[in-house]
């Protein structure tokens, strides 16, 4: 007598358990930053007052600025932090109103380095006239 047996082995991978995870990858650099009193020939390194935030910028002669041109302001930032800072800005300024940019975009600042930043806002011809609020953001 002969038996014929034959045996199937189904394997299948099982499921136990899933993990979603969240996070931020961010820089090491922190910034503080100071815009009182500051030029385009203001040595960052010796001023005091440096915070986050920094005092709010009164752009042009007395807070005004004219249609057609471009305004600047100053900034000096200290990287507080431990790792470098590639400088790069935002602006949720409405285009019909003009566009922030600055020259130094991309200067890196070494931690507890200090750099003088020039902002440039180009106010178009038409820009809606009266009081404007905007935010600039070092990302």
């Amino acid at each position: 007598m002969v038996v014929v047996s034959s045996l199937i082995v189904w394997a299948a991978a099982a499921t136990f358990l899933t993990l979603s995870n969240t996070a931020t990858i961010t820089l090491g650099a922190s910034l503080d930053g100071v815009t009182a009193g500051v030029t385009s020939t203001t040595t960052c390194s010796s001023l005091t007052g440096y915070g986050n935030p920094p005092a709010p910028i009164s752009w042009g002669t007395s807070g005004t600025v004219l249609t057609g041109t471009t305004a600047q302001a100053f900034i000096c930032l200290h990287n507080i932090g431990t790792d470098n800072y590639p400088v790069s800005i935002t602006s949720n300024l409405p285009t019909t109103q003009g566009t922030i940019s600055t020259l130094q975009s991309g200067s890196v600042v070494a931690p507890n380095l200090y750099l003088l930043v020039e902002l440039d806002w180009s106010i178009p011809r038409g820009a809606p006239l009266g009081p404007v609020s905007f935010t600039i953001t070092f990302q």
